[in-house]
């Protein structure tokens, strides 16, 4: 929280150009209201070690920044927007995590959750699935060989990063979780650049230990 703090504090008089924040961990429903857990989250005191959504997307809404992409990695992290996902029974889909459009009411806020809202989020080896997936999307492994000339720029944008992490995910987890874009309606929300690799795909392997 102190760190989304400053951000904003940075942000106040200068605009950033892009701000990526990625979240790993646990989200949880507590009558209602969901929180996001982190490593020195007590189960017994949520309120006071855990990050409630509301707090989570105010810190977010004062980041001042041309392009901000949030990376989710949570249980039911996709329910801010899917309220027409199948509800749980411990929940209600339009309450979690966060009210619908709070995070990308402005042009180029994107949010790409890990699962959908009424799914869990895998973990594995050597990192959670969704990560695994992040890795290799920002590393520009979804490029084709051959399918570009090798003398062109080979660009992750917003888009193609999504489409890879769920074209990937959903397999590797045999259907069970789904990969979500949430981006501002009508086309406020352009295909923005994240990273760019001019020799293209990565040769050297990402992980050290394999799926």
């Amino acid at each position: 929280l102190d760190r989304l703090d400053s951000l904003a504090t940075m942000t106040r008089d200068n605009a950033a150009e892009m701000v990526i924040i990625y979240f790993s961990g646990h989200g949880c429903v507590i009558r209602n209201t969901y929180y996001i857990v982190c490593h020195d989250t007590i189960n017994d005191d949520l309120p006071g070690t855990a990050i409630e959504g509301s707090v989570f997307v105010d810190k977010l809404q004062a980041i001042q920044t041309d392009k901000m992409l949030i990376l989710l990695d949570c249980c039911h992290s996709g329910g801010m927007y899917n309220a027409a996902a199948p509800p749980a029974p411990d929940y209600k889909a339009a309450d979690v995590p966060f009210v619908p459009d709070a995070i990308v009411a402005k042009p180029n806020r994107a949010i790409i959750s890990a699962s959908a809202a009424a799914e869990v989020s895998f973990a594995t080896e050597p990192m959670s699935v969704f990560t695994y997936a992040l890795v290799e999307g920002l590393a520009g492994m979804f490029f084709s060989p051959g399918s570009v000339d090798v003398d062109q720029d080979k660009e992750v944008t917003l888009f193609n990063l999504a489409m890879y992490l769920r074209e990937r995910v959903s397999p590797l987890t045999e259907k069970k979780q789904h990969p979500q874009l949430n981006v501002v309606r009508q086309g406020a929300t352009t295909d923005f650049l994240i990273a760019r690799y001019p020799k293209g795909q990565q040769k050297d392997p990402l992980f050290d230990a394999e799926f």
